[in-house]
């Protein structure tokens, strides 16, 4: 008799796991998930893409949507009515051949979890998309790329929805009949590809349609090729984007303390103090072992009280008259000790993508404030690096060049800060400038200093063209650094010379 109350026992656990199960199953049946990754799937190494993800529920409520497996977790929190189709553009940097997930979890648990692979292309590979193949045949596609070119093919509707997704591009090639079916922020993907010198082509367009895209384009708008335009010199022997290195980066960064440094140049000295004054007012032999234990403890806890350090570097690039500026932006958190840190940051500034091997990225996103959060897990001794890019409103300053040098016009409505012109090996200190107010370079300069900024100049002003260069801060991005550990500059390439 005593083994049927165990029997029972156990078909009831059975029973409920079962009933479980099916309570499960039949929750999953009330979703479904998809996912369609940016231009079929193919990626590069730590190159932004992006993921929509399309939810379809037949009843509403919240979900927590997180991808796992790519460099950064990225989670989000998703509001859906029953039978009206959500979708939403995840950011995605992947560095392998592993597929992501994307996990759909309500009230702590999972109810749907989907899969998708990628194809991971070389980092040094061209890669070229074709929007509505059915016209490729119209273009000169075949006569400008290199034989080891990949060519993509997407429909209008398959365009991401975010600039960063067209990183991967090397030049983009539709038809103005594309262009009126793409939705508003897919136009505006577009532009800001456009507006950061991508190689974009475009064949069956009108002249107006053409003008409006090249008067928001960079690079002086030689970026953006259209036959109706009738401009000599349509096809550009190189790429026009040179991305902007974390080396680069570093090297503008502001010197100052180091968390690390200053914990321990705090930690040794008071660590003999409280020795040597503890030695001479001990009074026993136990109180003297005693001192090391508790001197140590006592710097722990000073240790364990610092606060990070975060730093940023942001490096703006142009062509004088361009309406946007196309930046690289590089974020430094310096930990002494185990803590979470949270940097919230709008999604203009694109996802952190984490440098260094074994460096993850964790990001909330708030999908309908269109804002996100970096989490940083911090370390004793830990140093956490995350590069970022984007488009910035682009400087009122211009430049002209004269048979005797340059002439600086400052366009804008408000006065221009103080720069430095590069042009034919040498510098000259340009003065702020007055709305309207316009400079002319003396006949002498000067040699250029020795600062990183000055070097960067440097470097930049070996083409023999003229090169300003002055500071500016990308607000979004200085807002996150501590006091005076922000830095940021514009490069402002001569149009004549573009």
């Amino acid at each position: 008799m005593s083994g049927q109350p165990a029997c029972r026992l156990a078909r009831w656990l059975l029973s409920a796991a079962l009933a479980t199960l099916c309570c499960r199953a039949a929750a999953a049946d009330n979703y479904t998930l998809s996912l369609q990754p940016a231009w079929g799937g193919h990626i590069k190494p730590g190159v932004p893409s992006e993921l929509t993800v399309s939810l379809l529920a037949t009843s509403g409520g919240r979900a927590r949507l997180t991808v796992l497996g790519s460099r950064a977790e990225v989670s989000g929190d998703a509001v859906f009515e029953a039978g009206i189709p959500l979708q939403t553009h995840i950011p995605l940097v992947h560095d392998t051949v592993q597929p992501v997930a994307v996990v759909m979890a309500i009230d702590g648990q999972t109810v749907r979890r989907e899969t998708q692979a990628l194809q991971v292309l070389a980092a040094a590979s061209t890669v070229v998309a074709v929007v509505n193949p059915d016209a490729a045949s119209d273009w000169p596609a075949q006569a400008i790329l290199p034989e080891d070119a990949t060519v993509l093919y997407a429909a209008s509707d398959e365009l991401p929805a975010t600039g960063q997704a067209y990183d991967l591009l090397s030049a983009l090639f539709m038809t103005e009949s594309a262009l009126r079916t793409m939705t508003g922020t897919q136009r505006q993907a577009l532009e800001d590809y456009a507006a950061r010198c991508g190689l974009l082509y475009l064949d069956r367009i009108t002249t107006s349609e053409a003008q409006a895209l090249r008067a928001a384009a960079g690079c002086g708008g030689r970026n953006l090729i259209a036959p109706s335009l009738e401009r000599a010199g349509a096809i550009l022997p190189e790429a026009v984007i040179q991305r902007t290195t974390e080396a680069t980066l570093s090297q503008l960064l502001t010197r100052g303390h180091d968390p690390v440094l200053r914990s321990l140049c705090v930690f040794l000295p008071g660590y003999v103090i409280v020795l040597v004054l503890g030695a001479r007012s001990a009074r026993t032999a136990s109180a003297l072992l005693a001192l090391p234990p508790a001197a140590t403890a006592l710097a722990i806890v000073a240790w364990l009280l610092a606060s990070p350090r975060v730093q940023v570097a942001s490096l703006a690039e142009m062509v004088s008259g361009d309406p946007a500026a196309r930046f690289a932006g590089l974020l430094q958190v310096t930990g002494t000790a185990p803590r979470e840190i949270v940097l919230e940051m709008p999604v203009q500034l694109g996802s952190p993508s984490a440098q260094g091997s074994g460096q993850k990225t964790q990001i909330e996103i708030d999908l309908a404030q269109q804002r996100q959060a970096l989490h940083v897990d911090t370390t004793l001794m830990s140093r956490h690096t995350f590069l970022v890019a984007g488009i910035a409103q682009g400087s009122a300053l211009t430049l002209e060049r004269t048979a005797t040098g340059v002439n600086i016009t400052n366009r804008g409505d408000f006065p221009s800060a103080s720069a430095l012109l590069a042009w034919r090996g040498q510098c000259y200190d340009v003065p702020g400038l007055a709305p309207s107010e316009q400079w002319s370079n003396p006949l002498e300069g000067r040699s250029c200093g020795r600062t990183p900024a000055d070097e960067l100049l440097r470097r930049k002003a070996t083409d023999g063209g003229s090169w300003l260069l002055l500071p500016y801060d990308i607000p979004d991005l200085q807002l996150l650094a501590g006091e005076n550990d922000g830095v940021g500059w514009l490069l402002i390439k001569g149009a004549a010379d573009a």
